[in-house]
C-alpha cells in the first residue's frame, strides 16, 4: 500500500473513531438525561400521589364530620321541635290558668258586692265566670253565691 492510501485508511479510522466517540457520548448523554426525567417525573409522581392521598384522607374526614354535624342538627331540631310541643302546651295551660284566675276573681268581686249588698254588680261579675274550669269547691261557692243574687 502507498503511503496515500495509508493516510487514507488511517484518516477514515480515526474519522470512523471520531464518529464512534462522538456517537457514544451522545448515546450516553441522552441515557443521562433520560435518567434525570425519570427520576423528576418519579417524583413529581410521588409528591402528586402524596397529595391525592390526603386530599382522599381530608374528603374523607370531611365526610364523617358532616355526618356528624348532620347528626347534631337532627338532634337539635328533634330537641326544638319537643321545646316548641311544651312551649305550646305550657301556653295553653297558662291560658286556662289565666281565665280560671280570672274567673275567681270575679267570684271574689261578686262576693264582695254580696256583703257591701250591691247584688246587681254582683250579678255582672258572676255572669264573668267561666263555670267549666272552676273546682267542684269553687262551684259550689259560685252555685250559692248565684242563688243568692239571682
Amino acid at each position: 500500500m502507498t503511503e496515500e492510501k495509508k493516510k487514507s485508511v488511517i484518516s477514515v479510522a480515526i474519522y470512523g473513531a471520531v464518529l464512534f466517540v462522538v456517537a457514544a457520548l451522545l448515546i450516553t448523554m441522552s441515557i443521562i438525561i433520560n435518567v434525570r426525567n425519570t427520576n423528576r417525573l418519579k417524583n413529581e409522581v410521588d409528591v402528586t400521589q402524596q397529595g391525592a392521598q390526603r386530599t382522599q384522607t381530608t374528603l374523607v374526614n370531611i365526610q364523617q364530620e358532616n355526618e356528624t354535624l348532620r347528626g347534631l342538627i337532627e338532634d337539635a331540631n328533634n330537641r326544638v321541635s319537643e321545646i316548641e310541643k311544651q312551649n305550646e302546651e305550657l301556653s295553653s295551660q297558662a291560658e286556662l290558668d289565666a281565665a280560671r284566675i280570672a274567673s275567681l276573681d270575679a267570684i271574689a268581686a261578686a262576693g264582695m258586692h254580696i256583703i257591701n249588698g250591691k247584688y246587681s254588680l254582683a250579678r255582672e261579675q258572676l255572669d264573668l265566670v267561666d263555670v267549666e274550669l272552676l273546682t267542684e269547691e269553687e262551684t259550689a261557692a259560685y252555685e250559692r253565691m248565684y242563688k243568692r243574687v239571682h
